[in-house]
């Protein structure tokens, strides 16, 4: 038999590049700054309650906008609001609206309950960051094992980013989340506790929030209350045109848009501002390596480590990036090292599995991958990363199993869905193979391994046919070698 590989290795790697780079944008450590939101903090407050909604939800009541919904629904009982899911396993519902006074400081106080929850790792909390444009956004949410969880959601993959959990923290009944942000940095609290921190360019620009829940069960939010602090016209904040985070904002919303130089000229002149946040020099580096210019990616991130020594995010974009101009040997050496400091970070344990993988020491990478996936079960990088080292270990039915995971949760996951196709191919299940190269093209039409996947997989010579014309056009020359080697 012959035994494809995965699309998450080889050439088909490239692929695997933007989806990567938008996660790891996405997130970054910060401060605890909860503290610099005192007595004297002055606040513009959400306009006096009216209607049962603002009672419950506030200002985002009145443009309430259901996103990955997934089939599952929100309503007012009384005057709670409950999103009860049976039946959706790994259903994600997010109620999304702008906040009152645009992007700036801002605190959400929300009050929800998790109850009937089928599955520990379901639960409901806040949406404290949203990209209208790309879709993507962060989230943390109370857990129905007692836990503490940050999400984040892109367009290729959704993370279950840290997971915190302290004897005591969650409650039976109501929990108070706090998420508070200044200058760009969120701090999370559950119940007076603080959990945890981020911050970046993404969450300066970000001036959406709202719900979110989670997977199985019944999620009830008694409260949810923006408030936004007033803002300085001078000093370190999102609002000053001249500052560190709003020039990251905009070096984020220039790479969206195309323009690269702009993008890097927006992230040199924030690093000239303040050159030891580790942020900034994290964010330039993936701009390079979206557009494929890993050497110069290195060569930032070379300093970026240098400048934050702790910041794990860095620390696994480093390792990755050696390894993507071949320097692999230097990659699992760097990951050794890092691993030894860092061996509960998830950023760190991926980038150190792949590592391991490179070598074809496929049970040392799935070893990492699963000691990832305790930290953060729902992370779909990290089960990408152990199906790929499942398939080329030949475990197909393992790394379709994996596959199949990461589609509950990211049904639109083009590369889960080819990958999953393989694996059956493989496997020698022609069926559910056809099936699967179809869900990947009905995402990406013109994709040419779909494409050539799908005619190898054809139950006829007119069924081959019809996908080898389709690829024709698009590569000609591996049409034709597709036809001279396919045999039904």
């Amino acid at each position: 038999m012959t035994h494809i590989q995965p699309a998450s290795i080889g050439e088909r790697a490239k692929m695997l590049v933007p989806g990567f780079v938008l996660v790891m944008l996405l997130l970054g450590l910060g401060s605890a700054v909860s503290s610099l939101f005192g007595k004297s903090a002055r606040w513009v407050e959400p306009p006096v309650a009216a209607t049962p909604a603002e009672r419950v939800l506030g200002p985002v009541a009145s443009k309430v906008m259901v996103g990955e919904n997934q089939g599952v629904t929100g309503a007012f009982v009384g005057e709670t609001y409950v999103v009860a899911n049976i039946s959706q396993p790994r259903a994600t519902f997010t109620a999304l609206a702008p906040l009152p006074g645009g992007a700036g400081d801002f605190r959400i106080t929300a009050r929800v309950a998790v109850a009937d929850t089928q599955a520990p790792d379901g639960g409901a909390g806040v949406v404290f960051a949203h990209d209208r444009q790309t879709g993507a956004y962060m989230a943390a949410a109370i857990m129905g094992d007692g836990s503490v969880s940050v999400f984040e959601s892109s367009p290729d993959s959704f993370s279950q980013t840290a997971t915190i959990k302290t004897d005591g923290m969650v409650r039976p009944g109501f929990n108070e989340m706090v998420v508070t942000r200044i200058a760009g940095e969120v701090s999370i609290k559950v119940n007076g506790q603080n959990v945890t921190t981020h911050s970046g360019g993404y969450l300066a620009m970000s001036d959406e929030a709202g719900l979110f829940a989670n997977g199985l069960g019944r999620f009830t939010f008694e409260s949810f209350r923006p408030q936004m602090r007033a803002v300085k016209s001078t000093g370190r904040n999102a609002m000053n045109a001249d500052s560190y985070d709003t020039l990251l904002a905009r070096a984020g919303a220039l790479q969206g848009a195309g323009d690269l130089d702009g993008a890097l000229a927006a992230f040199d002149r924030a690093l000239t501002l303040e050159p030891d946040r580790g942020d900034g020099w994290r964010a330039k580096a993936l701009a390079l390596a979206g557009a494929g210019r890993f050497e110069e990616s290195l060569t930032v991130l070379s300093h970026g480590v240098r400048v934050a020594p702790n910041d794990d995010r860095m620390a696994g974009l480093y390792i990755t990036n050696l390894r993507e101009i071949g320097r692999k040997e230097d990659a699992f050496a760097e990951g050794q090292r890092v691993i030894a400091r860092a061996g509960r970070s998830i950023w760190v344990l991926k980038a150190v599995a792949d590592t391991w993988r490179d070598r074809g020491e496929y049970a040392q990478a799935v070893r990492h991958y699963d000691r990832g996936l305790a930290i953060a079960p729902q992370d779909t990088m990290l089960m990408n990363g152990k199906a790929t080292a499942l398939f080329l270990s030949r475990d197909y039915a393992g790394a379709a199993a994996l596959y199949e995971r990461v589609i509950t949760l990211r049904p639109g996951d083009f590369t889960a869905w080819l990958n999953l196709a393989y694996a059956h191919d493989n496997l020698g299940d022609r069926e559910k193979a056809r099936a699967a190269y179809g869900q990947a093209l009905a995402i990406r039409p013109e994709n040419a391994d779909a494409l050539e996947g799908r005619a190898s997989a054809a139950a006829s010579r007119a069924d081959a046919a019809i996908y080898l014309s389709r690829l024709e056009p698009i590569d000609p020359a591996r049409a034709a070698a597709a036809r001279a080697r396919i045999v039904l």
